[in-house]
């Protein structure tokens, strides 16, 4: 059973309450020998189903932007329809001066942000 209320009040101050409430009622269902038979047939979850982060990987498709002497590869998902890799094509061809394609691109980028140093003893082998 749920239990919602909601109070709205717009004047000078605005207020705005929203509350649920759950109720937890006893079923039919429940009797013990329901739950021993619902845990005899319960399966182990799949293993995409456990913790822990899982990256999708899907098949790249990469298309230069640039010319052979000087490349720009961009990586469309190979699942795109023909048409779909096409209009994203022209579209990136369109804009491909608004990005950065080296650090030469970006001449007010501080190197100290762009750069990643070691803290190394010198002294140390």
């Amino acid at each position: 059973m749920i239990e919602t209320v909601r109070k709205v009040k717009i004047k000078d101050d605005l207020v705005q309450v929203n509350c649920t409430s759950f109720k937890e009622t006893v079923d039919q269902d429940d009797n013990p020998q329901n739950i021993e038979e619902f845990i005899d047939t319960a399966q182990p979850a799949p293993p995409q189903m456990e913790e822990g982060g899982h990256a999708t990987i899907d098949d790249l498709q990469e298309i230069n932007l640039g010319i052979v002497d000087s490349p720009n590869p961009i990586f469309f998902n190979a699942s795109l329809t023909p048409q779909e890799l096409e209009e994203y094509t022209q579209l990136w061809q369109e804009y491909r001066d608004v990005f950065a394609w080296s650090y030469q691109d970006m001449p007010s980028l501080d190197p100290n942000i762009a750069v990643h140093k070691l803290g190394i003893l010198y002294k140390a082998r």
